[in-house]
């Protein structure tokens, strides 16, 4: 027989147990239902009597337009010419189609932005540089077989006032006409001025004082004091024509000569 104070003692405890669980699964639910809710509630609603408006991307713009100036001689053997190409400022900016088009304001002081290199002979057409530039002034030098165009001009925003302009870092480039490379000298200073020292006489030019591969520059040191170096074409290379070393012996020998004389 079996024991029924055992079958209802043992079916209280599980009812217990389940009605336990229950309750637990029930409290969990509420708990659940209220986060909810409260997210609701306190979550950020925009205002509806604020309209939002999405930033707008300032169109490119044109501010001036290019301008080919007179085609100069510069080989008459080899009939090879150079073609600056200048700008002038429109009265009125001109929009752009292409968002990545570059706006023109930020060279227009420049006196040159490019060089077209026409060989008349083979009719071909060259351009110097393929990026925005300031040119300040240009020259050709050729010797042994070898023909370079050098200008003074500058490609980088250092003063960081969004426009190309004498204030900037000058520096010196030189174009292989053979080669169609593109060189720079490595100095950081601002170069001034560069010259071939060179003479022409009876159509024929001859170089003074320097090596036919060099070139004469003037480097700007501080505002009131300007270097000269020479650069070799060839190599890049950069020397001072007076020594660091040097120009100290003679500070220091104008030094002692100024402080004799005021111990005098």
């Amino acid at each position: 027989m079996f024991n029924t104070e055992k079958i209802i003692k043992y079916n209280h405890i599980l009812f217990a147990i389940i009605g336990t669980i229950a309750a637990i699964g029930a409290i969990f639910i509420v708990v659940i239902s209220a986060i909810t809710f409260a997210g609701g509630i306190f979550k950020n609603v925009p205002d509806k009597k604020v309209i939002v408006v999405p930033e707008k991307e300032e169109p490119a713009q044109r501010y001036s337009q290019i301008k080919m100036l007179e085609p100069r001689l510069i080989d008459a053997e080899l009939r090879l010419f150079i073609v600056p190409i200048s700008q002038e400022k429109l009265e009125e900016p001109m929009a752009l189609k292409s968002k990545l088009s570059y706006s023109s304001r930020s060279s227009y002081y420049s006196m040159f932005n490019n060089l077209v290199l026409y060989n008349h002979t083979e009719k071909t057409k060259r351009l110097i540089v393929d990026k925005r530039t300031l040119i300040t002034n240009y020259d050709y030098k050729k010797y042994n077989e070898k023909k370079y165009i050098l200008f003074l001009g500058t490609q980088e925003d250092t003063n960081q006032n969004n426009q190309l302009d004498t204030d900037d870092r000058m520096s010196l480039y030189w174009y292989n006409v053979d080669s169609h490379k593109l060189k720079e000298t490595t100095i950081k200073n601002s170069i001034v001025s560069f010259d071939l020292s060179e003479t022409t006489y009876n159509g024929r030019t001859k170089t003074r004082g320097i090596y036919q591969n060099e070139v004469i520059i003037q480097v700007r040191k501080d505002e009131d004091l300007s270097e000269y170096h020479i650069l070799n074409l060839d190599s890049g290379e950069v020397r001072n024509i007076i020594p660091e070393s040097l120009l100290k012996t003679i500070q220091e020998i104008l030094d002692f000569s100024k402080n004799a004389e005021l111990n005098s």
